[in-house]
């Protein structure tokens, strides 16, 4: 479409003290590659303690950020050394001229943006339906039905996600996780771990699952590295105090896990049964991959990932699919770089997502 339309993003992920960059602000990074007639803003609905220091971390690693308008909260005026100012729906409508409006939200901004664009009238509504809505509480389940019914182009993460929406098939756009591969590439590092996983210890890892590996693999150190959930924290000391081969580390800033993860040797998934964890498309598996890491997984993969994955879903599964990626990995036979590999990520990265979305919103402009 050559006319020039006005795009509003919702919310960031910002967790304890690991910066998360969320789908919006990774394909806003791709659509701001070079200078455009669009207008591009990032409405972050969201204040937590941490939220500055992740938009410092996007500002300065994640793209040409001054081609980008972000609207923000009154706590990060400062964070980007620029002026600005809470965006309103009103304020925005003024803002728009004759140009049409594009709004993309997620099911994890449902209850802080539904009333910030309704009342915008977008000309196009782009709704990602991520994992959270496959064992959602009543009012968010409302919620997701009437957001899904209504968007125009709804990208639906995985199956399971797909099996909750109001949405009709031509509207869906079936697009799991996207990674950058050149962000998570490095030269290769001795691994201080043969076994690794980093993200939210939350209450859909496997702790179960970890206590085996320790259990069975007393020589292998285990790394489990991020910020540590209230509901997790006795089940990780537990593990801690009883397999002395299994660290912690806490969390560290996005930028900095590319040279975190080279230390490791294999990269773990460790995750439970549970409705949230089976309608996932764990991004973890993805930039395991990007980092040239073996993976082994509790959960079912695509298709088009399980050749590059070890997988097992009991203990002893899980133990068994451990030891052959670690034999695997120390006879050479994992070829990080092989370019079936290669392909899968360029396939699912954030440049083929970002414009897929964007072409299926412009699709409905025309």
């Amino acid at each position: 479409m050559s006319q020039p339309v006005v795009w509003v993003s919702t919310g960031m992920f910002s967790w304890g003290h690991r910066q998360l960059a969320d789908n919006a602000l990774f394909m806003l990074r791709e659509w701001t590659r070079e200078p455009s007639p669009h207008r591009f803003i990032h409405m972050d609905p969201l204040a937590p303690p941490s939220a500055r220091d992740a938009l410092a971390y996007r500002a300065s690693n994640q793209g040409p950020w001054w081609q980008v308008e972000p609207g923000m909260s009154p706590g990060h005026l400062e964070t980007l050394g620029m002026r600005a100012a809470v965006v309103r729906p009103e304020d925005l409508q003024r803002a728009l001229g004759d140009r049409p409006l594009v709004v993309h939200t997620t099911s994890y901004h449902l209850d802080t943006m539904g009333p910030f664009w309704r009342p915008l009238h977008p000309d196009v509504l782009v709704y990602e339906a991520l994992e959270n809505v496959a064992a959602p509480h009543e009012t968010l389940a409302a919620r997701h039905r009437a957001a899904s019914a209504e968007a125009d182009v709804v990208v639906s993460i995985s199956e399971g996600t797909a099996a909750t929406l109001d949405a009709p098939p031509e509207r869906i756009l079936h697009w799991g996780s996207a990674v950058d591969p050149t962000f998570w590439r490095r030269p290769p590092a001795a691994p201080q771990w043969t076994f690794g996983f980093f993200g939210n210890l939350m209450d859909w890892i496997d702790f179960d699952l970890l206590d085996a590996l320790a259990a069975a693999m007393p020589e292998d150190r285990i790394a489990l590295i991020g910020p540590v959930a209230a509901d997790t924290t006795e089940r990780l000391s537990r593990l801690l105090s009883a397999r002395p081969n299994v660290v912690y580390q806490p969390a560290v800033s996005y930028g900095a896990l590319p040279d975190v993860v080279r230390h490791m040797a294999i990269g773990l998934l460790p995750r439970t049964a549970s409705a949230r964890s089976r309608a996932s498309d764990p991004l973890k598996l993805y930039e395991y991959l990007a980092a040239g890491k073996p993976v082994v997984s509790s959960l079912p993969v695509p298709d088009a990932v399980a050749p590059h994955v070890y997988y097992g879903d009991t203990p002893a599964q899980f133990v068994a699919a451990c030891r052959q990626a670690r034999g695997d990995w120390a006879k050479g036979r994992h070829d990080p770089w092989a370019p079936a590999i290669q392909a899968l990520l360029e396939e699912r990265s954030w440049r083929r997502r970002a414009a897929d979305v964007w072409d299926r919103a412009m699709a409905e402009l025309a």
